[in-house]
């Protein structure tokens, strides 16, 4: 192996250890800093160029993503999901009903909108009318983070690795839905079932103990939540059609931020980090791929022709639960592609790689959210609180998937 193929494939494994630690807790760094400076290193240390690392970037998957994040935080601002979530608190007498909601809530909502935002838009919510109506608010939690996970297995949009792989895969967005959504909804059901079994107790308890319904919500700003109501379904509608998905996405945006709404609102609500992870690891993975990977042909070994369902199954559960969803995606590039039906394979990995996230609470940024903001008010959801549901919840939807495919 010649020396720079040795260089690369050093800076590669030292930037996927440090994204499946998570970060470097003394220097405050995270994954986005990680892949970044592992994409620097490869301008420095390789000899790849600026212009040449230019061209690993998928602009389009860039687009998307920022595009729907744009969409998205409209639709949180115009005040749309607290609206849904009042409403479905007003009607939902039973605890357990109300459960069966926030789980249909966060699971539709998350297949169409990236499920990060639905659930940083939805927890602090959910948390409010637990408090109201003296519920325990662990059961709900949980159905908001796995049920976004789940949920955004169904669609290209309804999460950042599923935006990606169906850009490498060219994967038309109606194809993906008739593929996925069933296993979606199913997953849903199972998600409630196995939530209401572990809580069943604690929900019954509180049966006769509930005060007040929450307080109703009243839109105040009419006109942004119409416009925001009514450009989003355009959006879902035209993702339908032959229309690039970043080009109906951008320009949806686009007539988002034309108005009166201050744009530093929005901004605030995009996901940097994620968008700079993103362009980083086009630029690590893009380079390794190049130089190294298309030397080993690596989606030509005796396992993935032989097993190729088992093989990748088995590959995005680890991955997705140590480096992350998107960076495993990635990863997996050079082997989707390298199948004379890549498109298969592809909604494979990418509904694989989505459930697995509901494993552990590490297992994806939807987890982290829910229970990141939960702790803030004071209500702490356990590793092993998690993880006692994520067990037979990953094992049974992704059993349900890999049948399905």
């Amino acid at each position: 192996m010649a020396d720079q193929q040795i260089i690369t494939l050093a800076i590669f494994l030292i930037s996927y250890i440090g994204l499946a630690f998570g970060g470097i807790p003394k220097l405050k760094i995270d994954r986005a800093e990680i892949a970044f400076i592992g994409a620097l290193a490869m301008l420095i240390f390789t000899p790849m160029t600026l212009q040449a690392a230019s061209l690993h970037i998928d602009y389009s998957v860039i687009c998307l993503l920022f595009a729907m994040m744009v969409i998205v935080a409209y639709l949180d601002i115009s005040g749309f999901i607290k609206l849904a979530i009042y409403w479905i608190n007003k009607r939902c007498v039973h605890p357990i009903s109300l459960l069966i909601f926030t789980i249909i809530l966060s699971g539709v909502l998350s297949a169409f909108f990236i499920n990060d935002v639905i659930c940083i838009a939805m927890t602090p919510l959910i948390l409010h009318i637990c408090h109201k109506r003296h519920l325990p608010s662990i059961p709900y939690l949980l159905g908001v983070g796995t049920a976004a996970n789940i949920g955004s297995a169904a669609t290209i949009t309804g999460n950042p690795q599923n935006i990606l792989i169906a850009g490498y895969a060219q994967i038309p967005y109606i194809h993906f839905i008739l593929k996925a959504a069933p296993i979606a909804l199913i997953g849903l059901v199972i998600d409630f079932v196995l939530i209401f079994w572990f809580y069943r107790k604690d929900l019954h308890a509180t049966i006769e103990q509930q005060v007040e319904r929450a307080d109703n919500f009243v839109i105040e700003n009419k006109a942004l939540f119409y416009k925001s109501v009514l450009v989003a379904l355009a959006v879902i509608i035209l993702f339908l059609t032959p229309i690039p998905l970043s080009t109906v996405a951008l320009c949806g945006a686009a007539i988002m931020l034309f108005g009166k709404t201050p744009p530093k609102y929005i901004y605030r609500l995009i996901d940097w980090p994620l968008l700079l992870l993103f362009i980083s690891l086009f630029v690590i993975v893009g380079n390794v791929e190049h130089n190294v990977l298309h030397q080993w042909h690596i989606g030509q070994s005796a396992l993935i022709q032989h097993m190729p369902k088992f093989t990748i199954t088995i590959a995005s559960i680890i991955l997705s639960n140590t480096v992350s969803n998107v960076p495993a995606a990635l990863l997996f590039k050079p082997v989707i592609l390298n199948f004379a039906h890549p498109q298969h394979f592809a909604i494979l990995l990418a509904v694989m790689s989505t459930l697995a996230g509901n494993l552990t609470i590490l297992g994806s940024v939807a987890n982290l959210i829910v229970v990141g903001q939960a702790k803030r008010r004071g209500i702490t959801i356990s590793f092993w609180a998690f993880f006692k549901l994520g067990v037979p919840l990953t094992f049974l939807t992704c059993l349900v998937a890999y049948l399905f495919l």
